[in-house]
């Protein structure tokens, strides 16, 4: 950390099959069907409910209405990009299984996972802490399949993934989540000044993020990007942990080396 040089900003690995085994497996040479499956599953989970999820908010009164408005929600900003790197691990994994050929190809796509996988992870923890803490109202919300999966599923799926992945979580790779973090929080000032509203017609995305009050908005703004930082934190641990586990239980010689 205290030698820290550009190559480390990079989304580069000497070793890309890290990003399709499972730290768990014995054999890391070869594609594991059993993680095969567990990959597939995620996938098709994230694919099923983010799909639910649009067209639930998308649907009232017999009408569907804008598919922008599901766009405007750091919730479903992060539940997009959780689904994005669910669906390439399960893609490059199961080319792998199919054929080396196949495989080297896919591989190729390996930054791009391990970019939406990098944002994705403390952005799932940054999504279920804030909507629980400050934006959840019993009498607005009520607790449905919908509510559970995107504010709390996502947070209970990326942990588990977290102890199931073998690739590494770098500090340096915290500029991401910080620059995602950065980006929504432009377009909800761009979008409130340019007059935006959510689908009930409210002048603002978040009652707590409500722009005609730019102090309080401020503060949470600047509050969120502190949460940014422990919930990165929390995902570097939880890699630090599962590798430290791994070595001490279950690590061959060969993989020490």
């Amino acid at each position: 950390m205290s030698n820290c040089t550009f190559q480390q900003f990079l989304l580069t690995h000497d070793d890309p099959t890290v990003f399709i085994t499972c730290q768990w497996q014995t054999d890391k040479s070869v594609p594991n069907l059993k993680y095969l499956i567990y990959r597939v599953i995620v996938a098709l989970l994230f694919l099923v409910t983010c799909g639910y999820s649009i067209i639930l908010e998308g649907y009232t009164r017999d009408r569907f209405i804008c598919f922008t408005y599901w766009l405007i929600y750091l919730t479903h900003w992060g539940y997009l990009l959780s689904t994005i790197q669910a669906v390439i691990a399960a893609i490059m994994l199961l080319a792998s299984y199919v054929s080396t050929k196949a495989g080297d190809r896919c591989l190729k796509m390996y930054p791009v996972y391990w970019l939406t996988n990098t944002i994705a992870t403390p952005i799932a923890f940054l999504i279920t802490a804030l909507f629980w803490c400050a934006v959840y109202e019993p009498e607005l919300f009520p607790i449905d399949v919908n509510l559970y999966f995107v504010h709390a599923n996502n947070s209970l799926v990326m942990l588990i993934d977290s102890f199931m992945v073998s690739h590494p979580f770098k500090w340096a790779h915290l500029i991401y989540p910080i620059l995602f973090g950065g980006i929504y929080a432009t377009f909800t000032v761009v979008y409130y000044f340019a007059g935006g509203k959510t689908a009930k017609g409210e002048p603002y995305i978040y009652k707590v993020l409500d722009w005609s009050k730019p102090s309080t908005a401020s503060f949470i703004t600047i509050g969120a990007f502190g949460l940014v930082l422990v919930t990165y934190a929390l995902s570097y641990l939880l890699c630090k942990t599962r590798t430290k586990i791994h070595n001490k239980y279950c690590a061959t010689q060969e993989d020490m080396e």
